[in-house]
C-alpha cells in the first residue's frame, strides 16, 4: 500500500505542484509524515536506491532516488554530481574541485561540471549570479 500512495502523490507532484516552491513536498519516513518546502532543503544526497534530504537541522531519508527527486524539485535545484542535488540558493563559493554551502559543509564537483557550474555562475541573465537571481556568489575561478 505504500507505493500506491507513493506513485499517486508522485502523480500529483508531477501533474503541476513540482515547480511551485510555495507547496510542500510530502514524503513518509519510517512512518511519519513529513511536509517539506523546497526552499529549505539545503541539498538531496544519493544513497543506493534511497534519497537522503539534508535541512538545516535534521536529515530525511526516503525511499525514492536521486533521478525522480530531480524531477520533483524546482529548477534551482542543480545536480552538482551524480550523488548531489544542491540547492543553488545554499551555494557559497566554487572551487575547481569543490562547492561550499552556507552551512561549512564541502561538497565534491567532479571536473566535467566544473565548466557547467562556474557557466551558472557567470550567466549574464543572473547578474552574475545563479540562475535564482540569487546575490552574486564569490567564485574562485582559476
Amino acid at each position: 500500500h505504500g507505493l500506491v500512495s507513493f506513485v499517486v502523490s508522485v502523480i500529483f507532484i508531477l501533474e503541476g505542484l513540482s515547480m511551485n516552491t510555495k507547496q510542500p513536498l510530502i514524503f513518509t519516513d519510517c512512518g511519519k509524515t513529513c511536509c517539506l518546502f523546497p526552499y529549505d532543503i539545503i541539498y538531496v544526497e544519493a544513497d543506493n536506491i534511497y534519497s537522503r534530504i539534508i535541512l538545516t537541522d535534521q536529515f530525511i531519508r526516503i525511499p525514492y532516488p536521486i533521478h525522480l527527486m530531480q524531477e520533483l524539485l524546482p529548477d534551482y535545484f542543480l545536480r552538482i554530481h551524480r550523488s548531489f542535488l544542491v540547492n543553488q540558493n545554499f551555494i557559497t563559493a566554487l572551487y575547481p574541485t569543490i562547492i561550499l554551502l552556507s552551512n561549512g559543509l564541502r561538497l565534491p564537483v567532479p571536473k566535467k561540471k566544473y565548466q557547467w557550474l562556474k557557466g551558472c555562475f557567470e550567466s549574464p541573465i543572473a547578474g552574475g549570479g545563479l540562475k535564482s537571481g540569487m546575490p552574486n556568489v564569490p567564485a574562485r575561478l582559476s
